[in-house]
């Protein structure tokens, strides 16, 4: 059996700080690094702000926008506009993102990038599988369906199935289940 020995990330020395840095004459505190939540809470970010979780469409126009904010966001102590379009214009139109990048570890930024390039990718595979899931249950409900009408109409002709509708348009719920159960029951007789 091995001894086995504690270390720390402190032995190391790199623990992520935070810096002050100026930025248009403002005071602005900048992370180099994201601990374990901060780093899940960022890709899961990105990837909510290019996927919709309604329609499932993915707007890949915004993943540079997204992530960028998300940097602002988790990083610094700047708080983003409420709006949509103010904030797209402080992210692309300024030379912000690119101050407080300077400033954070790179190795950590380029993980970030392919770990929400990741996250989208897989959700989109997800979304997919589960499309081509349902659309198998689809036909197979659809085949089903197919199936039972064929053997109700089988030896039904035009006269008799409109016999058929006539009485079947009479009918309420309660008379229409009754007369399908006898059906089925006739049906089981012969």
């Amino acid at each position: 059996m091995q001894n086995t020995i504690e270390i720390t990330i402190s032995d190391f020395g790199q623990a992520p700080s935070v810096d002050k840095i100026d930025i248009s004459g403002k005071e602005v505190l900048v992370k180099s690094g994201l601990g374990l939540t901060e780093t899940i809470g960022f890709v899961d970010s990105v990837a909510t702000t290019v996927l919709d979780s309604e329609t499932g469409e993915y707007r890949p126009e915004l993943f540079d926008f997204a992530f960028d904010a998300m940097v602002l966001m988790y990083f610094t102590n700047i708080a983003l506009p409420a709006g949509a379009g103010e904030q797209f214009d402080l992210v692309c139109h300024t030379n912000l993102c690119f101050e407080v990048k300077r400033n954070i570890d790179t190795e950590q930024l380029d993980r970030l990038y392919a770990a929400a390039d990741q996250k989208i990718t897989h959700l989109l595979r997800c979304a997919e599988n589960t499309l081509a899931t349902k659309m198998t249950d689809l036909l197979a409900s659809f085949k089903q369906l197919r199936e039972c009408t064929h053997d109700v109409f089988s030896n039904v002709g035009g006269a008799g199935l409109k016999a058929m509708v006539d009485r079947l348009s009479g009918m309420d719920e309660a008379a229409l289940a009754k007369a399908v159960l006898a059906h089925q029951n006739d049906a089981g007789a012969q």
